[in-house]
Protein backbone atom coordinates (compact mmCIF):
# COMPACT_ATOMS: atom_id res chain seq x y z
CA UNK A 1 0.00 0.00 0.00
CA UNK A 2 1.22 3.78 -0.97
CA UNK A 3 1.24 6.17 1.95
CA UNK A 4 1.06 9.77 0.78
CA UNK A 5 1.58 12.47 2.92
CA UNK A 6 3.17 15.84 3.89
CA UNK A 7 3.72 17.48 6.97
CA UNK A 8 2.50 21.72 8.04
CA UNK A 9 4.46 22.82 11.00
CA UNK A 10 3.92 25.43 13.68
CA UNK A 11 0.09 24.98 13.24
CA UNK A 12 -2.77 27.15 15.23
CA UNK A 13 -4.65 24.29 17.09
CA UNK A 14 -7.99 26.35 17.70
CA UNK A 15 -8.46 27.69 14.50
CA UNK A 16 -7.87 24.10 12.64
CA UNK A 17 -10.18 22.45 14.95
CA UNK A 18 -12.73 25.30 13.90
CA UNK A 19 -12.34 24.68 9.91
CA UNK A 20 -12.32 20.92 10.58
CA UNK A 21 -15.83 21.30 12.41
CA UNK A 22 -17.08 23.90 9.69
CA UNK A 23 -16.30 21.23 6.84
CA UNK A 24 -17.68 18.30 8.92
CA UNK A 25 -14.98 16.52 9.72
CA UNK A 26 -15.16 13.24 12.17
CA UNK A 27 -12.98 12.75 15.19
CA UNK A 28 -11.37 9.42 14.21
CA UNK A 29 -8.42 8.54 17.20
CA UNK A 30 -6.87 10.36 20.12
CA UNK A 31 -4.62 9.08 22.59
CA UNK A 32 -0.90 8.34 23.08
CA UNK A 33 1.04 6.38 20.39
CA UNK A 34 4.03 4.50 21.42
CA UNK A 35 7.00 3.64 18.82
CA UNK A 36 10.54 2.22 18.67
CA UNK A 37 12.55 2.39 15.59
CA UNK A 38 15.07 -0.20 14.52
CA UNK A 39 18.01 -0.62 12.27
CA UNK A 40 20.45 -2.69 11.27
CA UNK A 41 24.29 -2.19 12.85
CA UNK A 42 24.92 -0.65 9.96
CA UNK A 43 21.72 1.84 9.66
CA UNK A 44 20.99 0.41 6.29
CA UNK A 45 17.43 1.15 6.54
CA UNK A 46 18.09 4.85 7.80
CA UNK A 47 20.58 5.39 4.49
CA UNK A 48 18.60 4.15 2.22
CA UNK A 49 15.47 6.02 3.61
CA UNK A 50 13.78 3.11 5.17
CA UNK A 51 11.77 2.72 8.20
CA UNK A 52 11.05 -0.47 10.18
CA UNK A 53 8.98 0.53 12.96
CA UNK A 54 6.91 -1.54 15.77
CA UNK A 55 3.93 0.91 17.24
CA UNK A 56 1.41 1.10 19.93
CA UNK A 57 -1.52 3.43 19.10
CA UNK A 58 -3.72 2.94 21.82
CA UNK A 59 -4.52 -0.69 22.35
CA UNK A 60 -3.56 -1.67 18.75
CA UNK A 61 -0.04 -3.03 18.36
CA UNK A 62 1.23 -2.51 14.12
CA UNK A 63 4.60 -3.23 12.75
CA UNK A 64 5.34 -1.32 10.03
CA UNK A 65 7.98 -0.94 6.88
CA UNK A 66 8.36 2.04 4.98
CA UNK A 67 10.55 2.24 1.60
CA UNK A 68 10.27 5.68 -0.47
CA UNK A 69 8.62 6.00 -3.45
CA UNK A 70 9.01 9.83 -4.14
CA UNK A 71 10.10 12.72 -1.58
CA UNK A 72 8.84 15.25 -4.71
CA UNK A 73 5.08 16.44 -4.39
CA UNK A 74 4.92 14.73 -0.90
CA UNK A 75 6.31 11.81 1.22
CA UNK A 76 5.23 9.06 -0.90
CA UNK A 77 6.18 5.76 0.95
CA UNK A 78 5.36 1.98 0.22
CA UNK A 79 4.02 0.69 3.44
CA UNK A 80 3.75 -2.11 4.21
CA UNK A 81 1.57 -3.45 8.01
CA UNK A 82 0.62 -5.99 9.83
CA UNK A 83 -0.94 -6.02 13.09
CA UNK A 84 0.50 -8.23 16.00
CA UNK A 85 -1.12 -9.10 19.57
CA UNK A 86 2.03 -8.63 21.55
CA UNK A 87 4.61 -5.46 21.98
CA UNK A 88 6.78 -6.97 23.92
CA UNK A 89 6.75 -10.44 21.98
CA UNK A 90 7.28 -8.59 18.86
CA UNK A 91 9.80 -6.76 20.30
CA UNK A 92 11.76 -9.70 21.62
CA UNK A 93 11.66 -11.62 18.30
CA UNK A 94 13.18 -7.97 16.55
CA UNK A 95 15.96 -8.00 18.93
CA UNK A 96 16.87 -11.55 18.60
CA UNK A 97 16.42 -11.00 14.79
CA UNK A 98 19.47 -8.47 15.18
CA UNK A 99 17.59 -5.51 14.65
CA UNK A 100 18.81 -2.39 17.11
CA UNK A 101 16.69 -0.16 18.68
CA UNK A 102 17.50 3.43 17.49
CA UNK A 103 15.17 5.64 18.26
CA UNK A 104 11.98 5.46 20.46
CA UNK A 105 9.52 8.10 20.42
CA UNK A 106 6.35 9.25 22.12
CA UNK A 107 3.19 11.17 21.29
CA UNK A 108 -0.22 12.54 21.87
CA UNK A 109 -2.19 12.10 18.43
CA UNK A 110 -5.25 13.62 17.40
CA UNK A 111 -6.28 12.37 14.47
CA UNK A 112 -9.35 13.94 11.63
CA UNK A 113 -11.31 11.70 8.44
CA UNK A 114 -12.26 14.83 6.06
CA UNK A 115 -13.37 13.50 2.94
CA UNK A 116 -11.27 10.11 2.82
CA UNK A 117 -8.33 12.11 3.93
CA UNK A 118 -6.58 11.80 7.40
CA UNK A 119 -5.37 14.64 9.18
CA UNK A 120 -3.99 14.29 12.18
CA UNK A 121 -2.13 16.55 15.67
CA UNK A 122 0.92 15.60 16.29
CA UNK A 123 2.56 16.49 19.36
CA UNK A 124 6.27 14.32 20.61
CA UNK A 125 6.86 13.99 24.20
CA UNK A 126 10.00 13.22 25.74
CA UNK A 127 13.06 14.06 24.06
CA UNK A 128 11.31 15.22 20.98
CA UNK A 129 8.90 17.46 23.19
CA UNK A 130 10.75 20.37 21.58
CA UNK A 131 9.10 19.75 18.54
CA UNK A 132 5.99 21.96 18.36
CA UNK A 133 2.30 20.59 17.71
CA UNK A 134 2.19 20.11 13.53
CA UNK A 135 -0.01 18.41 11.91
CA UNK A 136 -0.02 15.74 8.96
CA UNK A 137 -1.95 14.80 6.24
CA UNK A 138 -2.52 11.87 4.54
CA UNK A 139 -4.80 11.07 1.36
CA UNK A 140 -4.91 8.16 -1.43
CA UNK A 141 -3.59 10.44 -3.72
CA UNK A 142 -1.98 13.83 -4.48
CA UNK A 143 -5.51 15.59 -5.57
CA UNK A 144 -7.09 14.70 -2.68
CA UNK A 145 -4.12 15.02 -0.58
CA UNK A 146 -3.53 18.79 -1.76
CA UNK A 147 -7.58 19.56 -1.82
CA UNK A 148 -7.88 19.22 1.92
CA UNK A 149 -4.66 21.24 2.16
CA UNK A 150 -6.22 23.84 0.60
CA UNK A 151 -9.49 23.43 2.56
CA UNK A 152 -7.68 23.70 5.21
CA UNK A 153 -5.94 27.38 4.44
CA UNK A 154 -2.61 26.01 3.12
CA UNK A 155 -0.81 25.75 -0.01
CA UNK A 156 1.61 23.57 -1.16
CA UNK A 157 4.13 25.85 0.06
CA UNK A 158 3.32 25.08 3.61
CA UNK A 159 3.85 21.60 3.07
CA UNK A 160 6.88 19.39 4.28
CA UNK A 161 7.60 15.90 2.82
CA UNK A 162 9.67 15.29 6.20
CA UNK A 163 10.10 11.92 8.23
CA UNK A 164 10.59 12.01 12.17
CA UNK A 165 14.27 12.69 11.60
CA UNK A 166 14.12 15.89 9.15
CA UNK A 167 11.56 17.22 11.66
CA UNK A 168 14.13 16.83 14.67
CA UNK A 169 16.39 18.53 12.73
CA UNK A 170 14.90 21.27 11.48
CA UNK A 171 13.85 22.72 15.42
CA UNK A 172 16.91 21.23 17.20
CA UNK A 173 18.93 23.89 14.90
CA UNK A 174 16.92 26.68 14.88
Amino acid sequence: MQEIEVKIIEVNKPALLAKLAELGAEKHFEGELYAIFWDTKDSYFREKKQALRLRKEGEEVVLTFKSPISLEAAKIMEELEVKVSNFEVMRNILMALGYQNVKSTRKIREEYILQGTKIVFDQYLDELGYIPLFIEIEAADLESLYKVVYLLGYTEDDCKNWNTYDIADYYKYR
